[in-house]
């Protein structure tokens, strides 16, 4: 389990945009890198009904870019 890859602001209730690509794709490649053979994203952790549309969006889209299809990827 990884924390939130959120930008300095996603604590603010009045923040958008608060993914940030750079740190969640340092964190896939660590999580890969140190033996990680399954990546599950946005299931119950709180995503769903944390993030905004486009905030779920470019979560699920750069998970996928940063795994690159090394290894099996969940979002749900």
């Amino acid at each position: 389990m990884m924390p939130a890859f959120a930008t300095d602001d996603g604590g603010d209730f009045r923040a958008r945009s608060t993914i940030d690509a750079a740190r969640l794709h340092h964190g896939v490649d660590r999580m890969i890198q140190d033996g990680g053979n399954v990546i599950s994203t946005t299931g119950s952790f709180g995503e769903c009904h944390t993030l905004l549309m486009d905030e779920f969006n470019t979560l699920a889209h750069e998970t996928a870019a940063a795994n690159r299809q090394r290894v099996t990827l969940s979002i749900i």
